[in-house]
């Protein structure tokens, strides 16, 4: 059982909409729905629904965020403190793929097949470390080969 840090009300992990499960570093603090909060304004969701990060459970809405977001993330939403950029490594990128994986310029080379087929990191078009396969016409890094 999940007791709720605020109210101290007592969930089965099954039973909850996350993957808690296998994060049992985050049981102590853990809050349920109604007692979560937003990160940023310390307001609850009851008037404007939050969105909850995938890997650390907490809830922010979603005009705190900077930049705010367009519309509301359904799943795979990734907080600024857990976010990361699975190319270049950025954490500030002020646009992001909609799954969160990739800042918005990588996910664009990504798009455009210009990346490494072995790392899966972007390209740049001055990186001179490239070599292209004769069969796939992927590029790879040379150091990846």
């Amino acid at each position: 059982m999940l007791e709720c840090a605020g109210c101290r009300d007592r969930f089965h992990l099954r039973c909850l909409d996350t993957n808690l499960e296998s994060k049992p570093e985050l049981w102590d603090k853990w809050r349920c729905l109604e007692c979560k909060q937003c990160e940023v304004c310390k307001k609850d969701g009851s008037k404007i629904r939050l969105a909850i990060c995938e890997d650390c459970d907490e809830g922010y809405h979603i005009e705190c965020l900077d930049p705010p977001l367009k519309s509301f993330p359904h799943r795979n939403f990734k907080c600024p403190k857990c976010v990361k950029c699975s190319s270049c490594g950025t954490r500030t990128a002020k646009a992001w793929r909609s799954d969160y994986t990739m800042c918005k310029p990588c996910g664009t080379l990504f798009r455009d097949r210009r990346f490494c087929a072995i790392c899966l990191s972007v390209y740049k078009q001055h990186e001179t470390d490239m070599v292209q396969c004769d069969k796939c016409r992927f590029w790879i890094h040379a150091r990846c080969d």
